[in-house]
């Protein structure tokens, strides 16, 4: 769980990497995927042995974002409009919800708030994308974003040096259903610290504010 909570702290998912970014509204990717795509990643933390392999699931307006790792083990769902956060486990049956203070924060999901610049072009996973530098105060990073605003490499250096880096392996671009972005019926749903599972790695379960 561990390995979870520092990638996703460089990433910007717990520490807000570029969520404090200088505005920049003249330049930009796509920031938020255009079109129903399920990617699978794999996320590494400097320092760490171990890579994490995790699926991403994301609507066609951007506005819902599923993460799962491949164990199944639990998921983090992001909804923007409502700026909520469903964690959910599955042993037990159990899932929590909450709005994050700071709004919602993501790896996988780009914002105006950040500064970037151009720097060319590549091709991941068989996918061509188009490279940025991303600034922020309190770190700065890298991303190859796909003109459907799908983020399929990216990388980053918080304030303190700690470093990550994601990078897409398959991307397939099949309808989703809209239930996946829901709590699993007959779930129950508590109140209180979220148990996670012993060993979990499920990408997103150190979601807080920035």
């Amino acid at each position: 769980m561990r390995n979870a909570y520092a990638i996703f702290a460089v990433l910007g998912l717990s520490s807000g990497l570029f969520a404090a970014a200088r505005a920049d509204t003249a330049l930009h990717p796509p920031l938020a995927p255009t079109r129903d795509a399920t990617v699978n990643y794999i996320t590494q933390m400097k320092g760490k042995a171990d890579s994490q392999k995790v699926t991403v699931s994301f609507s066609r307006n951007g506005d819902r974002m599923r993460s799962e790792p491949n164990d199944g083990s639990a998921a983090i769902i992001l909804d923007r409009p409502a700026q909520l956060v469903t964690m959910v486990v599955t042993k037990p049956k159990i899932y929590m919800q909450f709005k994050p203070a700071g709004g919602l924060s993501s790896p996988f999901l780009l914002s105006l708030a950040m500064h970037f610049t151009p720097e060319g072009d590549d091709v991941v996973a068989g996918t061509p994308c188009h490279k940025w530098a991303i600034a922020s105060d309190k770190g700065h990073g890298n991303a190859c974003v796909t003109d459907d605003g799908i983020i399929l490499s990216e990388d980053g250096v918080d304030a303190d040096g700690q470093e990550g880096k994601l990078v897409a392996q398959k991307i397939d671009y099949a309808p989703i259903d809209p239930a996946i972005f829901q709590p699993p019926a007959g779930y129950e749903q508590i109140r209180g610290k979220m148990p996670l599972p012993h060993g979990n790695h499920a990408v997103g379960a150190a979601v807080t504010h920035p």
